[in-house]
């Protein structure tokens, strides 16, 4: 038989402890996420002002690869924007001033001093990539 007085302690012990898990953690995922997460590339680009071409892509998209595989064989600089995988992407299409639901992919976003200056949503061909960027004068040589 168990003492009595143990079984009290050892209670008390593991109650305590639930009660410092149930606020430890969320606390601690709180901190973590608000303050030690650094802003993404295109974030932080927007935010400094920069021009750039934002390249958006989804996990499961099926026109994504020829796009990406034009604006490589035109050694044009962008950056991407995965709306599955990037953190800052409800903020980021925010700053731009595009709606959630006019984003289809793949597409492209040419920004300029930070400003969204042309995109074209729902690219289907590569002659719409090449028109694009002749269009809009983007500069095809990579810095």
């Amino acid at each position: 038989m168990r003492d009595p007085e143990f079984i009290l302690l050892r209670n008390r012990f593991l109650v305590a402890v639930g009660v410092v898990l149930v606020f430890a953690i969320p606390t601690l995922l709180f901190v973590v996420k608000s303050f030690g997460r650094e802003v993404t590339d295109v974030l932080k680009g927007l935010n400094e002002k920069e021009d750039m071409l934002i390249y958006v892509e989804s996990n499961d998209c099926t026109g994504c690869l020829e796009v990406k595989q034009v604006l490589e064989d035109k050694n044009v600089e962008y950056m991407i924007l995965n709306i599955d995988k990037n953190i800052d992407y409800e903020e980021i299409i925010r700053k731009l001033g595009v709606s959630r639901k006019v984003v289809e992919v793949p597409s492209l976003i040419y920004v300029e001093d930070g400003d969204m200056v042309a995109n074209f949503m729902g690219i289907k061909t590569q002659n719409d990539v090449i028109s694009f960027l002749e269009v809009h004068n983007i500069n095809t040589t990579r810095q």
